[in-house]
């Protein structure tokens, strides 16, 4: 995981991982916003790439579904930024909800 990402360890505990990851989306976006060289980005770049190179599809679903797509839909995040961070595996992914958002 990321050290620098602080949640309450039972705060997810009946709502699923999903909700988990989407708040740890919430959070990146956040901190993009106020410091994108952070080390919290960096390190959150890393953990989402790591785990993006599973050839396990119900994890590219997490990844998918609950931090990139919580991260094309932040409009006042730059999407080349993002896309620049992400491996080419999952930057195919997040230039993928093209087709859902505008």
């Amino acid at each position: 995981m990321v050290p620098e990402y602080n949640y309450e360890s039972n705060a997810f505990k009946d709502d699923g991982i999903y909700l988990f990851m989407n708040d740890f989306a919430s959070t990146l976006a956040e901190s993009i916003k106020q410091d994108p060289n952070s080390h919290f980005v960096s390190n959150s770049f890393n953990y989402i790439n790591t785990i993006g190179e599973r050839s396990d599809p119900d994890v590219i679903n997490l990844i998918n579904v609950g931090i990139i797509e919580i991260l094309y839909t932040e409009q006042s995040l730059s999407r080349a930024f993002i896309a620049m961070r992400l491996s080419e595996k999952l930057s195919v992914l997040f230039h993928a909800w093209s087709e859902h958002y505008r």
